[in-house]
């Protein structure tokens, strides 16, 4: 099936439907799952960089461009959850009514109540974070471009702990293409934007 997809950067697969991410063109589109014709088309973001399919069917946005973690409820309405945030990328869900959030800069992952925008700090002293997912025992995994390395972090405590480390990740020459973790089906991927390659980790 041939799609007109806006450079994308990022996509989120539901049962339905798809969602890709341009950083380019800062928008978000929504296409069928079955035929892949364009459902939605939201625009007006600066940099987004990852997308969620909340809990209640609403749609959050990292915007790293903007600081902002925003939401496209069900009706199209297009609000801000969160401002403030120091390059937000990966986005992951930290159960009912929050999501977690990395912020690269400043090298942290907050956790996000959806309704109040409340923040709490879940880890912090990580070397440029970005791509943020969410283990079946409540782990998280994040890819730390800056070490090169993706680390296991227990929310609770805080702790993070390697998983593998020198990873093809991170132009020496300055920023490129966002990098991203994901927990699927046969174990963990992760993409290099050095080589251009998806890689499966084993985790051990």
């Amino acid at each position: 099936v041939e799609v007109e997809l806006f450079q994308p950067t990022h996509i989120a697969v539901t049962d339905e439907y798809v969602l890709a991410v341009s950083e380019v063109f800062g928008t978000v589109q929504r296409f069928a799952k079955s035929d892949f014709s364009v459902l939605d088309t939201w625009d007006g973001f600066v940099m987004p960089a990852d997308v969620l399919v909340h809990s209640d069917g609403s749609i959050i946005v990292a915007d790293t461009g903007a600081g902002t973690l925003e939401r496209i409820a069900a009706d199209g309405t297009h609000t801000v959850v969160a401002s403030g945030f120091a390059e937000p990328h990966g986005l992951a869900p930290a159960g009912p009514g929050a999501v977690y959030v990395t912020e690269s800069s400043a090298g942290t992952i907050q956790r996000v109540e959806i309704a109040s925008g409340a923040t709490s700090l879940a880890a912090a002293g990580l070397a440029q974070p970005e791509g943020l997912a969410l283990e079946p025992d409540g782990a998280l995994l994040v890819i730390e471009v800056g070490a090169r390395r993706l680390s296991r972090i227990d929310p609770i405590a805080g702790t993070a702990t390697p998983v593998a480390e020198s990873l093809p990740v991170g132009h020496a020459s300055g920023p490129s293409l966002y990098r991203d973790v994901e927990v699927g089906r046969g174990g963990i991927y992760l993409n290099s934007d050095v080589d251009n390659t998806v890689y499966r980790v084993d985790a051990g």
